[in-house]
């Protein structure tokens, strides 16, 4: 018996997929609840920590930007020398300004946001706030 092309293709991933499920287990996302503190100047402390968040935060967006400016620029450098490179040989193009980007700017920005969420609840905390967590699951669950 003769299997056409196309199901053999994919066979590879119609046998991957359900491994990878079962492999899995269940999924679980956190959700967090902020129990702000009752007086005055707590509050005050806990507004202070926002501020003090939503500035680097802003920091943080700032520095993506001038990142991905700066990875833009570099990857059209390299990419009109690339160009260049296959025109003198006479060879067609076979990538694109994409295909030099360096792309290390989203990691490093959500790194950096990661960090003003950690101060924030530290901040916080220390505020005498309370920050609740709570586990749902949400993909594979019994």
């Amino acid at each position: 018996m003769r299997f056409p092309q196309s199901v053999l293709r994919k066979l590879p991933l119609a046998l991957f997929v359900p491994w990878l499920i079962a492999a899995c287990g269940p999924l679980y996302h956190t959700t967090y609840t902020y129990v702000a503190p009752d007086s005055v100047s707590t509050r005050e402390c806990v507004q202070d920590c926002a501020a003090e968040t939503q500035d680097c935060v802003a920091r943080t967006e700032h520095y993506y930007r001038m990142c991905e400016r700066e990875d833009e620029d570099m990857a059209e450098d390299a990419f009109r020398r690339y160009r260049r490179a296959r025109e003198e040989q006479k060879l067609p193009l076979k990538k694109s300004v994409w295909d030099f980007k360096s792309m290390s700017c989203s990691s490093h920005q959500s790194e950096h946001k990661a960090q003003c969420d950690a101060h924030y609840n530290s901040c916080f905390t220390h505020c005498g706030g309370q920050i609740i967590p709570k586990q749902e699951c949400i993909l594979f669950c019994d």
